[in-house]
């Protein structure tokens, strides 16, 4: 997403944040929200700036591969 253009729709979507009537308790979360908790799992730094290079990027997704909250379960 960081490497499409600002005005591409995809990019607006998965960037936005969700509005509604606010209600009570925790706001909700985007979807780079999750992208985020998921990359602070496996201790993905200075990710944003390592996307518009390509095989940094590669090595972060293989490095995310290789923990088990990313692996396929046995029984599929």
């Amino acid at each position: 997403m960081k490497r499409l253009n600002d005005n591409e729709v995809t990019k607006k979507i998965f960037m936005a944040r969700p509005y509604d009537i606010l209600k009570r308790g925790r706001p909700r979360l985007r979807a780079i929200d999750y992208l985020e908790k998921d990359l602070k799992t496996i201790n993905a730094r200075n990710w944003k700036s390592q996307i518009k290079n390509w095989t940094a990027w590669n090595g972060i997704l293989r490095k995310a591969g290789k923990k088990e909250m990313f692996q396929q379960p046995n029984y599929l």
